[in-house]
């Protein structure tokens, strides 16, 4: 499939600006499987004190409970 970089849209790049318009400059504590801070442009992060959270994918370490 023939497409440039910039019009490839990933959920954390959408999930980031949803963050910069309705939570702006807010810190944020990012839960997720794997790196994706790289696609969340203009985000604080934070893990000590936190204004919003983002819960990712859990991946393969989460367990389900039965």
């Amino acid at each position: 499939m023939a497409v440039d970089a910039e019009e490839i849209v990933t959920a954390a790049a959408l999930n980031a600006e949803y963050l910069r318009e309705v939570h702006p400059g807010q810190r944020c504590l990012l839960i997720n499987h794997g790196d994706i801070a790289g696609d969340m442009t203009g985000i604080e992060f934070d893990t000590d004190s936190p204004e919003v959270v983002v819960l990712g994918g859990p991946g393969p370490s989460s367990t389900t409970p039965r």
